[in-house]
């Protein structure tokens, strides 16, 4: 089924952009850059300017999602038609738009699957209304940095020489990235000493890992010494939290709020965590189309971050969000040492 929706997702879902590189970039080696997005952070959220059928609107980044879609409340007026996902009893509802555009960039027409809201969404933002969510189906032909500091969501070209494309830092770190049965991106890093296959997420506002994985490969629970609980206005314990270390080559996060998170859905499509991704040791879930990696970053971690996603090479390319070239270096590339660890 989720195969399905991603083979509709990916047949559209390519920009259309041959057209716009910057006519300054000659050399092979420099950016070819086809897009700059502003990017609004709100309560949490990133919001990117779209318009549909040439109508202003927003749409929430899931970094963490694939698929782009419009939400329910929202079809009906904003959608030129609706039709079905054949096979699946029908039950995936897919809207068909005349013109999408990200920014000033132009997709053309469109089809995105159609779904529930954010909670946490806003349903208007500057009294512009927020349409959906945009997943990185929209960026699958091309590369994508995301610039926390510039509010910037910025668009290139694949075609440049590996390792020059950290252009406004000195120094920089650099992870394989991977991509799940559902195109999905993830990485390994290390929580407390163990490697384990992570995501990131712009949609949560803190760091999330599983209840199954903290007691198979931590030996804790929500019961353990050292939890941390959050009670709601009766004293109820509505959620629990437990101080870890996460990092990865160049990127230190020391006693981040990790929330264990009970998810039933995933014991019941998901194999029981056990199994390693390839040489790196890092554990992952197995036949979990789409939810391959067990810990989650949240906005508190993602925004501390300027991110370069080099879809072809497969590399994710990052420093601090505050980062900066020194006046003496050259602006093109960067010299590829480890960028400072975040406290």
């Amino acid at each position: 089924m989720r195969a399905a929706i991603a083979a509709i997702a990916l047949s559209w879902l390519i920009p259309h952009i041959a057209a716009a590189e910057d006519t300054a970039a000659t050399s092979k080696c420099q950016l070819k850059r086809y897009a700059s997005i502003d990017l609004r952070l709100s309560h949490g959220l990133a919001y990117v300017p779209v318009a549909i059928n040439t109508r202003h609107a927003w749409m929430v980044l899931v970094l963490q999602s694939v698929f782009t879609s419009l939400w329910d409340s929202r079809a009906s007026e904003w959608a030129t038609s609706i039709g079905r996902l054949p096979g699946h009893g029908g039950q995936w509802r897919v809207a068909s738009l005349d013109d999408f555009q990200i920014g000033s960039l132009s997709l053309g027409k469109a089809k995105m699957i159609i779904g529930g809201e954010l909670a946490a969404s806003q349903p208007m933002l500057d009294g512009i209304p927020v349409v959906g969510g945009l997943g990185t189906d929209v960026f699958a032909r091309s590369d994508f940095e995301l610039d926390f500091a510039s509010h910037k969501l910025n668009l290139y070209s694949t075609d440049h020489c590996q390792d020059s494309v950290v252009y406004w830092a000195d120094s920089y770190a650099a992870v394989p990235i991977h991509r799940g049965a559902l195109g999905n991106y993830f990485f390994p890093m290390e929580l407390d000493g163990k490697k384990i296959e992570t995501e990131l997420s712009t949609t949560m506002d803190a760091a999330r890992l599983q209840t199954d994985v903290t007691r198979k490969l931590y030996g804790f629970d929500e019961h353990s010494r050292g939890i941390e609980h959050e009670s709601d206005a009766s004293g109820h314990a509505i959620a629990h939290y437990r101080a870890m270390s996460v990092s990865t080559n160049g990127l230190k996060v020391a006693n981040a709020r990790i929330r264990e998170w009970e998810e039933p859905p995933k014991k019941a499509l998901c194999t029981v965590l056990g199994t390693y991704r390839g040489d790196e040791n890092a554990a992952m879930y197995t036949n979990c189309r789409g939810g391959e990696p067990p810990l989650l970053l949240g906005m508190n971690v993602v925004q501390q971050l300027h991110l370069y996603f080099a879809t072809k090479e497969q590399m994710l390319y990052f420093t601090a969000a505050d980062a900066t070239t020194s006046p003496t270096s050259p602006t093109s590339s960067a010299t590829g040492s480890v960028a400072p660890d975040r406290k």
